[in-house]
């Protein structure tokens, strides 16, 4: 059977979209999503839909602009329509620039999908991705659940992220366009081994596989059977955290003698599962060793007590509950002017006649109509309160976009600003003492892309004019 067929009985039996119902389909450009694209423009009548190219172009190589040229060439071609966003090299990480970039994917797409009506978004992720996905997880130490791999449906927001190519493989794929003549680009990045991903595609399973040629069919098949199991186990560990659990937004709360009634390894389940149901985006990572830890801390610990977590988080004990919350919601403040403690979260504080500054949740923030402002998006590697100061002699930074760090009294130069200037702006630190904005003119590391959805706060800067 060829893929195609094998594509249309996958789609009508496994996906619900109606003729002509707008859908996000990601295109890269690469021979997988030009392939996604190809099956779906051959589906008959009733099951074609009106797909909407999403492209991102990343500028993470001399080729990328190129590729977006060649999408947008692909579309009008088709005509199909297609938007497409620049993430520029001014928004990348210094480190930890795969998974920003996911992040910054679909963000993107969510928003394709507000904005065209679209319910649905389609990546053309297949087989070999969900094994190679499987793998890297294994080898972090995943829980079980992440253990099932790149799931097949997904709710992102409003919107359900769908795979319809997951269960081909990449040679099945490759023999569809050779056979088609389709076009496609190459991404050389694949073959970086600088990426985690490219590590275990071009390295570590060949190398698996010359002990195993079936090695990736095994893995799939043990992550169903995983899923398969979790299936089983998920109604009662689901009925433990509603009777031992309470999720709200801002915390996840224990009842500790309900909870350490259960027996250790159904205990260390139904802890898992609250947190994946109060974190279903993943934000806060917490992994098999934070479970132990709170495990064994809830067994010992005293009456009144607390412990750090990984990504700014803390359990705080108190008698018989224990809550989990974000470090940073405990303060009670967010700013401080030259030293003095003097504003909270979402409140506006004034720096002079004409200047005012706030630290704002990203939920509030959205809800603001501003104007004259500059902003800076934070995630939860910022240590607060931040201090909002003057420039002080040896001040250095590290600039977004660079290596290393650099003087402020350099940056000013390069800038050619003027001495006055240069006494006038306002310096941006946090807790720690690191500075993370020189406002108006250069952004630390630790600022994030505006599209990205690691935002947890918003740092505004708004000068009044006369006329305000």
């Amino acid at each position: 059977m060829s893929l195609y067929n094998q594509f249309e009985n996958h789609v009508s039996t496994r996906f619900k979209w109606t003729n002509n119902e707008p859908i996000v389909v990601a295109v890269s450009g690469g021979v997988d999503s030009i392939v996604l694209l190809d099956l779906l423009a051959r589906l008959p009548r009733h099951l074609k839909p009106k797909c909407i190219i999403a492209h991102i172009n990343h500028h993470l190589r001399a080729e990328s602009d190129e590729e977006e040229q060649f999408v947008r060439q692909l579309a009008a071609k088709e005509g199909l329509s297609i938007c497409v966003h620049h993430w520029e090299k001014k928004g990348h990480p210094i480190s930890g620039i795969e998974e920003a970039a996911r992040h910054v994917r679909y963000r993107f797409f969510n928003q394709v999908a507000q904005e065209m009506g679209a319910q649905y978004i389609l990546t053309a992720h297949h087989q070999n991705d969900q094994v190679e996905t499987i793998m890297m997880k294994w080898v972090r130490g995943s829980s079980l659940e992440e253990l099932t791999g790149i799931k097949e449906v997904r709710r992102s927001g409003e919107h359900s992220i769908l795979r319809p190519l997951l269960p081909f493989s990449k040679a099945q794929l490759i023999r569809h366009a050779k056979m088609n003549e389709l076009n496609w680009v190459e991404d050389t990045s694949n073959q970086s081994m600088t990426f985690s991903r490219n590590r275990f595609r071009n390295s570590i399973i060949p190398l698996m596989k010359e002990e195993n040629q079936a090695v990736e069919e095994n893995v799939i098949r043990i992550s169903n059977e995983i899923s398969e199991w979790l299936d089983i186990i998920t109604p009662c560990i689901e009925a433990e955290v509603k009777r031992t659990t309470s999720i709200t937004t801002e915390s996840l709360t224990l009842d500790i003698p309900h909870w350490l009634s259960l027996n250790e390894a159904l205990r260390k389940r139904v802890l898992t599962k609250a947190l994946i149901l109060w974190n279903p985006d993943g934000k806060l990572l917490v992994k098999q060793k934070h479970i132990e830890l709170i495990n064994d801390w809830l067994k010992e610990s005293k009456p009144n007590a607390s412990i750090d977590l990984s990504n700014g988080l803390i359990a705080q004990r108190s008698y018989d509950t224990c809550s989990i919350v974000q470090k940073v919601q405990s303060q009670q403040h967010g700013l401080l002017v030259e030293g003095k403690l003097i504003n909270q979260l979402n409140r506006w504080v004034r720096l002079s006649k004409n200047e005012k500054i706030g630290l704002f949740t990203l939920s509030a923030y959205e809800k603001m109509t501003l104007k004259n402002t500059e902003t800076l998006f934070l995630g939860n590697e910022v240590a607060l309160p931040l201090n909002i100061r003057h420039r002080k002699n040896g001040d250095r930074m590290t600039v977004k976009g660079l290596n290393g760090t650099k003087k402020l009294k350099s940056i000013f130069i390069d800038d050619k600003v003027p001495l006055q200037e240069r006494n006038q702006a306002w310096v941006v630190e946090d807790d720690e003492g690191t500075i993370i904005w020189v406002i108006g003119y250069r952004e630390s590391s630790l600022s994030l892309d505006p599209i990205t959805d690691t935002i947890i706060y918003v740092l505004v800067y708004e000068q009044e004019t006369q006329d305000d």
